[in-house]
């Protein structure tokens, strides 16, 4: 059982962090006054979800919650990290990043 707990801590991890991100890609092209608010509005929906999704594995299944949950939240870090990560490093740009090759010459630019 204890593998099983783990995969669905690792499942959900994944789907909050799709969730998170698709919610606030969402909510930032929509730029309002009240962008906060529905951010933090999104925020405590999410974890309302999880919260209830992990009062229904406890009570029907005989997983180790504990297991699941320490699983949800270092997968979930770990993916926020990498998250982080990529976007300090690469940015929201669109053309070619300083000092890489232009996309019409073959040779790097010094």
């Amino acid at each position: 059982m204890m593998l099983a707990s783990v995969a669905v801590g690792v499942v959900m991890a994944l789907a909050y962090h799709l969730s998170s991100t698709r919610s606030q890609l969402w909510l930032s092209k929509r730029a309002s006054v009240r962008l906060q608010l529905l951010s933090v509005l999104t925020f405590i929906l999410r974890l309302t979800t999880v919260g209830v999704i992990f009062y229904a594995l406890r009570r029907w299944t005989g997983l180790d919650l504990i297991a699941a949950a320490i699983t949800f939240v270092m997968g979930f870090t770990a993916l926020s990290g990498y998250s982080l990560y990529r976007f300090a490093v690469k940015g929201r740009t669109t053309g070619p990043r300083p000092g890489s090759a232009s996309p019409s010459s073959s040779h790097p630019v010094h």
